[in-house]
């Protein structure tokens, strides 16, 4: 489970983000490492809710569910019936409990779309490559405390951490993608 931080200390500010290890919060801070007893009361620290993962549910025998079909621009309802398409429709994670959740994995899908055609408009041919140790390849980064985008980038590069075409080939090219594309955009695109 993650917390949030309701109080300002000397070292953290309110909004830190904690989790729970052993009986403790604990938090990772760029610079401290803090860890807190459970036993704090409820002034301290807000429980985060967590996602609600659509896979966590399968429809019963049946039971009706929701799909999007394979160019994401609608959504059906499945009656399952316990057969492979039923299977492959949950395993692949398009399969859903209310057609809203579809409706929103569609936004989602158009929004990593358009996202991926635009960085790779503007990196104009860039691919980072991994088996250097010139090269500097950057990414959006998230501020859970914030909620904002920002740009991290890894000076190791031969470790790939994201797909291939979620890199920038210069730290510019992310106010360029802000301006065109919208930050909430982005952040449905990305899941932040």
């Amino acid at each position: 489970m993650k917390y949030k931080l309701l109080k300002d200390l000397p070292n953290l500010e309110k909004g830190e983000i904690f989790y729970e290890y052993h009986g403790f919060y604990v938090s990772d801070n760029s610079t401290y490492k803090f860890a807190f007893e459970l036993i704090c009361d409820g002034d301290w620290f807000e429980e985060i809710k967590e996602i609600e993962y659509p896979l966590s549910w399968r429809a019963e025998y049946e039971g009706v569910y929701y799909v999007c079909n394979y160019m994401y621009d609608y959504v059906t309802s499945m009656k399952n019936a316990n057969t492979k398409q039923d299977d492959n429709f949950f395993i692949s994670g398009n399969y859903y409990q209310k057609i809203e959740q579809a409706k929103k994995a569609i936004e989602k899908q158009k929004a990593y779309m358009e996202y991926i055609r635009l960085v790779e408009k503007l990196n104009e041919g860039w691919k980072p490559d991994f088996l250097s140790d010139k090269n500097r390849a950057y990414h959006i980064s998230y501020n859970h405390a914030e909620e904002s985008l920002g740009l991290g980038y890894s000076l190791d590069t031969t470790i790939q951490r994201r797909p291939v075409n979620e890199y920038f080939k210069s730290n510019e090219l992310l106010d360029n993608l802000i301006e065109q594309l919208g930050e909430d955009k982005i952040k449905l695109a990305l899941g932040f």
